[in-house]
Order: structure tokens, then C-alpha cells, then sequence
């Protein structure tokens, strides 16, 4: 089940994040062989020409996929999916604004549009193959000490030479308030912070 609410897209399906492959290069060379690949740009997937994300094999990616980050999202009933991040070859992505993008041999569709039309399982591979990619784009250097972070498990996590691990933002959160029947707000005060 896919819904959608504004900004807030929730992603249900049956994708297994598979940590022990991600951590194994032999492993991974070995499902690249007979996985599915998303091209992700931006905020959206590549489409074909139904509005669904582009599904390609190996064999079938483009030339432009050579040098783009590649990462391992797991398996959706035994098979394996990897995504290829193809905004800097292709010049961006969708926005809030412009949903669909077209670039020369692409159609772009952002998550928000296009992700409750798709199934449960495909709307979780864009889901966290763009919260991936886009988590790796946007951070490059360690909160903690200022040092670049070398992404590692396939994608699914990123260190400096410092040994800070950091987590792309996969899950959703959520904020909420907690009212009573008279429509006040409860909230919380710690003993240690000032009165």
C-alpha cells in the first residue's frame, strides 16, 4: 500500500535490505549479475512509458551508468535491486515544482506524483534508492570532525577516517502533538533546563 499526504510519501511493500550481502563485495558481483536496476534522478525515477519506473537489466544500462554511484537496495521476492544516480549526467531531477522532467532519452517522474500509482514494492525501492542517493549527494563531510565520508555498504551507511558512522535518511518520521479534550498542547520540560 502506497499512500501520499502533501510532502509525506509512505512506502509499504516487501523489500528485504539484505545487510549481509551489502557488507560482501563477492556477494554483491554476484547478484549484480541477474539484478533489476532503477536510474534515479533527483527526487524521481526514470520512467518508461507506462509511469513506472524504468526497469533494466545489467546488461541494458546506459553508458552513462559507468561512473554514477551505484547502490544495493536489497531483494523484493528473492531478486535483487540496485539503483544508478544519474543527476549529474543528466542535469538534475523533478522538483516540488516541475513533478516531470525530460532530458534528452529520459522521463523523469518525481516520487511524490508518481510513487501511489506504482506497487507497494516498487514505491519502496524509489523510496529508498532516492533517499539514498539523495542523502549521499547532500552529505559529503562528517558532522562530527569535518572529514569527507567514504560511503560503504553499498550505500547503506558512510564513515570518516575518524571512524563517525553516518546512516542515510531511509525511514520516515514523524512529529505530532499531543492534545486534550480542552485543545491544550502537552509539553515536555526537562528538570535540567532553566525555569
Amino acid at each position: 500500500m502506497v499512500g501520499y499526504d502533501g510532502d509525506l510519501i509512505l512506502a509499504r511493500g516487501n523489500l528485504d535490505r539484505d545487510e549481509l550481502s551489502r557488507n560482501d563485495p563477492q556477494r554483491l558481483a554476484e547478484l549484480a549479475e541477474n539484478a533489476g536496476y532503477l536510474l534515479i534522478s533527483g527526487w524521481g525515477a526514470v520512467l518508461d512509458n507506462d509511469g513506472a519506473p524504468l526497469l533494466l537489466s545489467r546488461g541494458e544500462l546506459p553508458r552513462a551508468t559507468a561512473d554514477s554511484p551505484t547502490v544495493y537496495l536489497g531483494k523484493v521476492a528473492g531478486r535483487p535491486y540496485f539503483a544508478c544516480d544519474l543527476t549529474t549526467v543528466i542535469g538534475g531531477g523533478p522538483t516540488r515544482d516541475n513533478p516531470e522532467v525530460d532530458a534528452p532519452g529520459y522521463r523523469i517522474g518525481s516520487l511524490q506524483n508518481y510513487a501511489p500509482s506504482w506497487s507497494a514494492d516498487m514505491s519502496a525501492l524509489v523510496t529508498a534508492a532516492v533517499a539514498i542517493l539523495n542523502t549521499w549527494r547532500a552529505t559529503r563531510w562528517c558532522a562530527v570532525c569535518g572529514q569527507r565520508i567514504t560511503v560503504d555498504s553499498s550505500g547503506w551507511s558512510g564513515q570518516c577516517p575518524e571512524g563517525h558512522v553516518v546512516f542515510p535518511r531511509t525511514d520516515p518520521a514523524v512529529i505530532m502533538a499531543v492534545l486534550d479534550s480542552n485543545d491544550r498542547i502537552l509539553l515536555a520540560h526537562n528538570a535540567r533546563w532553566p525555569h
